[in-house]
This record gives structure tokens, sequence and C-alpha cells, in this order.
């Protein structure tokens, strides 16, 4: 069935105490609906935004009130070894895996969906959400009410969001300050001086095309990302990344709200920052300049007509992510929320194996299948008469789900 197609899965549905629970395949119009109707800063969370990331087996829990209205809406795919029948979160990494929910849910739905069987059989022993917010309000309930119900929740920190407050600065003359507007027309003068004319340009909604796809490429490629990476946190020149972007824009209202902000010297496309537009924050997506041209401060440039523009177009706060704090305090940005890496697991024997791999390390795949074997092993020599495979294909499996669900 193809990713566009969405029907309830015979079987897949039935009424809890206060809600509909339903398993549909693909990804239903019902996300969009929350998404329109939800919190603000999460209205990207639509159909289009998970399309591209869609993988065999991808399915929908969702829950809707009596009177048809969504509740929440959860799109996964299979995580991990088929024998530990684990889910994750089916979206992109930027800014990050979280699901639609609606601004009046309460936990008293969220518990009746996690304790209908149907979707308990769906997420099976494990489900991942994240990287996300520490506050996210949905993972928030979720954990909460998975606590409840005896499921262990496992987290481990990844780092923290930088967020500035452009609105507060703009109010209070801090932005952009003198220092700053000077600098800037100096390094746009020298620009123009020796590279000729210079421009920028915001595109937005319609103007996404193949042109514009290929010039973020070719400075993508040009830059520190396309030269001294492998590529695999490339926003343009990785097909897989480029595919999300390209569907996502496919809707509408998804391509109204991302945003290129792109500089040019002589006709030549040399820098971007690209973001996303959420309610009254911008989420900074990525940022890129070709490294011949990093003399001009070209990514400075365009970050100060991002953060002028924004102000003016009412954007209260950008929300840069985590890395590279230096530039973004200097900027003013802050710490905001931690961001975590969320495991709800049901089982706990699998949650006693993932936790320490989970909480306390970024190991390899082959290590934890490694380890686990080095288990096995010693549990074998102690029980003695135990058969071999009773001790070492559980350890084995449960390595090997730690490993994959671990990465």
């Amino acid at each position: 069935m193809s990713a566009a197609t969405v029907a309830a899965m015979p079987g897949h549905s039935a009424r809890a105490d206060v809600i509909t629970c339903a398993l549909e395949t693909a990804l239903p119009p019902d996300l969009d609906r929350l998404a329109e109707a939800g919190d603000p800063a999460r209205s990207f969370l639509r159909r289009a935004w998970y399309q591209a990331k869609a993988r065999p087996g991808l399915c929908t829990l969702l829950a809707r009130r009596r009177d048809g209205t969504p509740v929440l809406a959860i799109p996964t795919h299979p995580l991990g070894p088929m024998v530990i029948n684990a889910r994750s979160i089916a979206s992109s990494y930027w800014p990050y895996r979280s699901f639609p929910i609606a601004a009046d849910a309460t936990e008293a739905e969220v518990a009746a969906m996690l304790g209908c069987a149907i979707v308990q059989r769906a997420i099976g022993a494990a489900l991942r959400i994240g990287p996300v917010y520490a506050d996210d309000r949905g993972v928030t309930m979720l954990t909460t009410v998975a606590q409840s119900l005896g499921w262990s929740v496992l987290t481990r920190e990844l780092g923290t969001c930088f967020v500035q407050n452009i609105a507060e600065q703009s109010a209070a003359g801090i932005w952009p300050g003198k220092s700053r507007l000077r600098k800037h027309k100096s390094y746009e003068r020298k620009l123009r001086e020796t590279q000729g004319d210079v421009e920028l340009r915001v595109v937005a909604g319609e103007e996404w095309n193949d042109t514009v796809w290929e010039q973020l490429a070719a400075i993508e490629s040009a830059s520190w990302v396309g030269t001294k990476t492998d590529h695999s946190g490339a926003k343009f020149i990785n097909p897989a990344n480029l595919k999300h972007w390209r569907t996502a824009c496919s809707d509408p209202v998804i391509a109204s709200r991302l945003r290129a902000t792109m500089l040019y010297a002589g006709g030549r496309p040399i820098a971007f920052s690209f973001d996303l537009e959420a309610g009254s924050t911008l989420y900074g997506i990525a940022s890129s300049y070709a490294e011949d041209m990093a003399r001009f401060s070209p990514g400075q440039i365009v970050t100060t007509h991002l953060i002028n523009d924004s102000i003016a177009r009412g954007i209260e706060r950008i929300d840069w992510g985590s890395g590279d704090t230096g530039y973004k305090r200097a900027l003013g940005a802050v710490p905001g929320p931690a961001i975590v890496d969320v495991m709800l697991v049901r089982s706990s024997v699998l949650a006693a194996a993932l936790k320490p791999r989970w909480e306390m390390s970024r190991q390899s795949a082959s290590l934890a299948l490694a380890e686990g074997v080095a288990a096995s092993m010693g549990e074998m020599t102690r029980a003695g008469a135990v058969r071999m495979e009773h001790v070492l294909f559980p350890g084995l499996a449960l390595a090997a789900a730690a490993a994959v669900l671990g990465e």
C-alpha cells in the first residue's frame, strides 16, 4: 500500500473508555487537522512532514474522541530486529521528532489510548521518540502515562538548544546594535568591491523549484559540510535528506513555512540560512557558506538579514538548535530546553538490558553485540548444564536490540 493511501487496518480499531483507538496504514488526514488546531510551534507536523521518511511497515496510531475529533496521532515505523518488535516515530531529525496532539488533550485520553490493546500490540516492546525537546508537551504526557502503566522510560540527553528572543532584543534596542551594523555594512561593501553585485533573496511558498534546490546544494558542496564530512548530516547534497525537504514542500502549508535566505555575489550563490517558521518561532535548520568566501563573513551577512526580516514579520524568537554555541551566544541566544532521546519500554527485562547502553553510552552495534555475547557466555558457564541456546540466544537478541535502538 502506498504512503498516500490511508485505511483502517482490518481488526485494528477499538473503543476505549473515552476515545476510539485505531491503527491505520500510512498517514491519515487527521495529522493535518491536529497540526492546524494544535500548538502553533508544532504546526509543521503534517502528513507531508512524515511522508519522505516513511519506511516499509509505516502505520499511524490514532486516537479520536467519540464525536470523531482527533486527539493524538503517532506515525511510526519498525525499528531494530523484527524479533524485538520495536517502533520509532517516523519523522525528520530536524528540528525534532515528535507527533501532533490536540491542544486540549488530557492525560485521561492519553491513558485510554496507551491502555488500548490494539495500541499496545502496535507499539510492541518499545517505542522510540526523539531526538525531541524535554519540555515537549506530547512526549511529557506520553511518558507520564506510560510510567503510570508500569512501563519503563529510558532517557538520554543529547544537548541543549539555544534560543534567541529577537522580539525582546529589538524592543530593548539590543538588536542589531551599532557595532554589528557597522560590520555588516563593511562585509557587504568588501564583497561587492571584489565579487560584483550583492543580492539577498528569501525563498518560500511557491518559489521552491529545482533551481533553488540546486543552488542550495551548490553552496553546501562548497562548504565545510561538503568538503570535510561524510555528508550524512548534509541537507541538500545527501539525497535522502533532500528528498525530505522536497516532499515536505509538496504541502503548500509547509512550503510557505520553510524559508531559505540566500546570498549571491556576482550572480553566484555563496551562503544560505535554511529555516522553518512555526507560529511565532523560527527554527534554524541549517546554514552554510562557500569556504572560499569566508573572508567576507557571508554567514554573518545572511544571519543579520534573516533576523531583521524575522523581526519585521512578527517572529518573536529563533531556536538555533544545539552545537556551535560560540556564535549563538554572540547573537544573544541563551540555553533553552534540553534535547533528549526517549525510549518507552513495555518489557522490564528488555528495559534492564537497554538501560546502560541507552542512557550512558553511544556505543556501536558491533560493540554492543560483543558485550551481549560475552555476557551470555559468562551466564552459560555459571549455568552449567543449561543448554546454550537458552542462554546465548536471548542475550544476543537483547544486545542486538540495544545496539540498533541505541543508534
